[in-house]
């Protein structure tokens, strides 16, 4: 509870915020002893998408992005971690939506963390994103 000073209204709000910090990093801590306990990456996966769905995620698909023109088979070496439907992924990769899709553009831009309200600017003008982005949610990923 945050302490209440009559002398300085900032108080309470410095208090207040320090004890929501502390226990962001405490969750954050939490989440990498368990990254650091697991043996797989099923489970490191696993516990990614836990703490990521108090920000509404219901699936990921991590791993380095692979040059521009990879093959499919290239592309999926990539993947480190993926818990995404296996007919989305197999269409995805297919397909190569990965150097299209909004997201993968965002991260290529090189932009610090971003909301997903952002990913539906970029479809406002790329049509071919829009498209991929409605798919995702078609195939029963939120994003």
């Amino acid at each position: 509870m945050p302490s209440i000073s009559t002398k300085s209204p900032n108080v309470t709000a410095v208090t207040g915020g320090t004890a929501r910090w502390h226990r962001r990093l405490a969750d954050t801590f939490d989440f990498l002893n368990h990254v650091r306990k697991s043996s797989t990456q099923q489970e490191i996966c696993r516990y990614l998408l836990r703490y990521a769905e108090r920000f509404g995620t219901t699936n990921l698909l991590a791993g380095p992005i692979p040059p521009r023109r990879a093959l499919k088979r290239e592309q999926v070496s990539h993947v480190l971690l993926d818990a995404w439907p296996e007919q989305w992924s197999e269409r995805y990769f297919s397909k190569g939506y990965l150097y299209r899709d909004p997201t993968i553009q965002l991260v290529n831009r090189g932009n610090a963390p971003f909301l997903w309200s952002e990913i539906d600017k970029v479809c406002e003008v790329c049509p071919y994103g829009r498209r991929i982005r409605n798919l995702v949610r078609e195939a029963g990923c939120r994003y």
